[in-house]
């Protein structure tokens, strides 16, 4: 028994000797490190016209070191239907410079551009250069459904009070939040062109102001009298359904219309 309990003591202090002259230690797990870029994306809109759905976001400068990011950044859209259901993906993926504007469009499915106004969610996710993902954005809405029908006949004049536009009006929208139009005032800014600005050599003039006025679409007409003489305004028309949803107002637009402009010297128009 004695000889029994010497051998396996003996065995003990050999593995023991082995370990520490071949350098064993217990094994350590390595969790998967983060993303390497900040994220999610947190300032993401969308915008329905017609058709086509419009996303505007920026693109982070830094990532989660606080350094700045190196190289394009991944990013993908994606849409789903439902709060619950599964996000879609929305065509090809964007590769961004840090720091951008990020915007994309896309031209709804005709099973998503018809029928009645429904809830339509999008939302971005940022991959790092390792395919890492931030997460998905704030999540924005929007309508799916039919549009309402594009403006026609859309015409301008100057009366002694101001610009008197006037179109088609579309008697078969009805009901609470349909019916509306919005006037889009444009002033064309008039500035010469000089060579040195055509060369690029002088600083481009500003973005000319616009404002939307809104009226009922069944009137057909609308008088701007918030105009000054000698200037040039150009109007845009689209119709417009607005639904209140949790107690935010979303919008639905019809396709805009194409551009009239008056001179409220001459009366001229276009």
């Amino acid at each position: 028994m004695k000889t029994a309990r010497l051998g396996r003591s003996l065995a003990a202090v050999t593995l023991c000797i082995v370990a520490a002259l071949s350098g064993c230690r217990k094994p350590s797990l390595r969790r998967p490190s983060g993303p390497q870029l900040r994220g999610p994306v947190k300032d993401l809109v969308a915008i329905r016209a017609g058709d086509e759905i419009l996303l505007g976001w920026t693109v982070p400068r830094r990532g989660t070191t606080k350094l700045l990011v190196d190289g394009s950044i991944k990013v993908q859209v994606c849409r789903r239907e439902s709060i619950a259901g599964g996000c879609i993906d929305a065509g090809a993926p964007l590769h961004l410079a840090r720091g951008a504007k990020g915007s994309f469009s896309e031209c709804l499915p005709a099973t998503l551009a018809s029928g009645t106004p429904r809830l339509l969610y999008y939302s971005v996710e940022l991959l790092d250069r390792d395919g890492r993902s931030t997460g998905l954005s704030n999540s924005v809405i929007t309508l799916a459904g039919a549009p309402p029908p594009a403006v026609v006949g859309l015409t301008v004049e100057m009366t002694a009070k101001g610009a008197l536009i006037r179109w088609k009006p579309d008697g078969t929208l009805n009901g609470a939040g349909k019916g509306k139009v919005r006037l889009r005032r444009t002033e064309i800014i008039q500035t010469p062109a000089t060579e040195a600005m055509r060369e690029g050599l002088a600083p481009l003039p500003p973005m000319p102001p616009e404002i939307d006025l809104f009226t009922q679409d069944g009137t057909g007409q609308e008088l701007d009298t918030n105009i000054r003489a000698g200037k040039t305004y150009a109007y845009t028309v689209q119709r417009v359904i607005q639904l209140k949803v949790n107690g935010q107002t979303l919008e639905l637009d019809g396709q805009l219309s194409p551009q009239v402009q008056i001179d409220t010297a001459t009366g001229k128009h276009n």
